[in-house]
C-alpha cells in the first residue's frame, strides 16, 4: 500500500496538497485534513499528482457523493465534500491567490452567495463518440467519453437531451465531437448542432425581469439560479455618464446594470454574439447603450488615443485574464471604477494586483458566486475605484 499523506488544504484546481520529504504532491478526490494512502497518478507542472486507495482518517466534511460516475467523469470533482465546506474552501483560495499573485491583503469581507447544489446547470457541452454511439462527459484526464445518461447538476431539460442523444447521434454531421445545448425559460432548448425535433437555433433565457435571447454557442452564465445574483449585486456601487462593458456577449451585464448609466457601449469581437446584444437591447428597452463589434484590444487601442472620461469599465474576460495590451491600455483609459468579473481566481488575482499596485485603485467590494456548486470552478468579483 502505497505512503501515508496528509491534506494540508485545497488549492486552486481542485486538489489536496500535501507536503512529504521530497516535496509539494497534489492529491485528487480529498478533503482537508485527511490522512491518505495514495499511489502515483502523474504530475501537473512539474509537481507530482497522487490519488487516495485509502482514507485513513476522513475530514469531518467528506460525504457519499450523489453520483455514481465520480472518480471517472471528470466534471463533478467535489461531490464527496459537504456544501458548506466547498463555500468556505473556495473563499478561502480566492483570498490566498490575491494575497500570493495580487499581492493584496483583503482587509473587507468577501461576500459568499450559495446556490442550491443540484439541477442549476442551464448550459453545457456534452461529448460525443459517433464510432460507440457514446455520449457524456470526457473522463477524468482523457478524451475517451463517458456514457452518463443523467447528471446531477443538469437542468432537467438538458437530462432529457442527455438521455436522447444516443438516438441522435447517428443524424449527426460527420466529425461532430460536441453539443453545445442552453436551456430556455419557457421549456424550449437551443443547441449547437440543432438536433432535429430536439432543439432549436436559438432560446429565451429569463434573469428577474429581463429576457435573453441566445444560441446554442452563445456565451452566457451558466447557473440558472445565481446568475442574476452576479449581475446585480454591484448596482448601488456603480453609477454615472458612460459605461463600457468589454467582452460583452450577448448582453448579460450591460442590460442588469445599465440603468446605472447615461449611455455605454458593449464591446465584443464575435459577430454572433453581437447580433443577439443588440436585439437584446432592444427587446429589453435599452436603447441608450450601443454595441462595437470589435476586439477589446482595438477598441482600447483607440480609447487610450483619445480619452473619454470613462465612468465604470465592466471587465469580464475569458479564463486566461486580460492580455498584457489590455492592461497597458486599461492604465492609460483610466476608469473611475471598475467591475472585474472572472471564473479564474489566479489570473483574477494578478489582473486585481495590476489595477491596485500599478493603477492606482482600491478595492470596495468583493463576491464569490457559486455558480458551479460541486466543482471546483470558483466566480468572484470585485469592485474597485480609482484614488483621486
Amino acid at each position: 500500500m502505497g505512503p501515508l499523506l496528509t491534506i494540508e488544504k485545497l488549492v486552486h484546481g481542485g486538489l489536496g496538497l500535501a507536503r512529504t520529504d521530497h516535496g509539494v504532491v497534489f492529491v485528487a478526490d480529498v478533503a482537508p485534513g485527511e490522512k491518505v494512502r495514495v499511489v502515483g497518478d502523474g504530475a501537473i507542472g512539474g509537481q507530482p499528482c497522487a490519488r487516495p486507495v485509502k482514507i485513513v482518517e476522513p475530514a469531518s466534511c467528506r460525504r457519499a457523493p450523489a453520483c455514481e460516475h465520480f472518480g471517472t467523469c471528470g466534471g463533478c470533482d467535489w461531490l464527496h465534500i459537504s456544501y458548506d465546506a466547498q463555500l468556505s474552501i473556495k473563499r478561502g483560495i480566492f483570498v490566498e491567490c490575491l494575497e500570493r499573485i495580487g499581492k493584496i491583503k483583503l482587509n473587507d469581507e468577501c461576500e459568499v452567495f450559495s446556490s442550491p447544489e443540484f439541477e442549476y446547470r442551464q448550459r453545457c457541452q456534452f461529448k460525443i463518440e459517433q464510432r460507440n454511439t457514446c455520449a457524456g462527459f470526457y473522463k477524468r484526464k482523457s478524451q475517451c467519453v463517458v456514457n452518463i445518461s443523467r447528471c446531477p447538476l443538469l437542468a432537467p431539460q438538458l437530462n432529457s437531451v442527455l438521455q436522447a442523444l444516443p438516438r441522435c447521434i447517428a443524424s449527426l454531421p460527420p466529425g461532430t465531437l460536441q453539443i453545445k445545448v442552453i436551456a430556455g425559460a419557457d421549456g424550449s432548448i437551443a443547441s449547437s448542432p440543432v438536433l432535429q425535433g430536439i432543439s432549436l437555433g436559438t432560446a429565451t433565457l429569463r434573469i428577474g425581469a429581463y429576457s435573453f435571447m441566445v444560441s446554442g454557442d452563445s456565451f452566457f452564465q451558466g447557473n440558472r439560479f445565481v446568475s442574476e445574483k452576479l449581475g446585480t449585486w454591484p448596482l448601488d456601487l456603480l453609477e454615472g455618464g458612460h459605461c463600457v462593458d468589454l467582452y460583452g456577449g450577448v448582453g448579460f451585464f450591460s442590460i442588469l446594470l445599465g440603468k446605472r448609466f447615461k449611455h455605454g457601449v458593449l464591446v465584443d469581437n464575435i459577430k454572433a454574439q453581437v447580433e443577439l446584444a443588440r436585439l437584446n437591447f432592444e427587446n429589453n428597452g435599452i436603447s441608450h447603450f450601443s454595441v462595437r463589434a470589435q476586439s477589446v484590444e482595438d477598441f482600447l487601442f483607440c480609447a487610450a488615443r483619445t480619452p473619454t472620461p470613462v465612468d465604470c469599465m465592466i471587465i469580464d474576460p475569458p479564463r486566461t485574464g486580460m492580455s498584457p495590451r489590455v492592461r497597458n491600455a486599461l492604465q492609460k483609459v483610466l476608469p473611475r471604477t471598475i467591475l472585474s468579473v472572472s471564473c479564474d481566481p489566479s489570473t483574477h488575482a494578478r489582473d486585481i494586483g495590476f489595477f491596485v499596485n500599478t493603477c492606482g485603485y482600491t478595492i470596495v467590494k468583493t463576491a464569490m458566486v457559486d455558480l458551479y456548486p460541486n466543482t471546483h470552478h470558483i466566480e468572484t468579483a470585485v469592485v474597485l475605484k480609482r484614488r483621486v
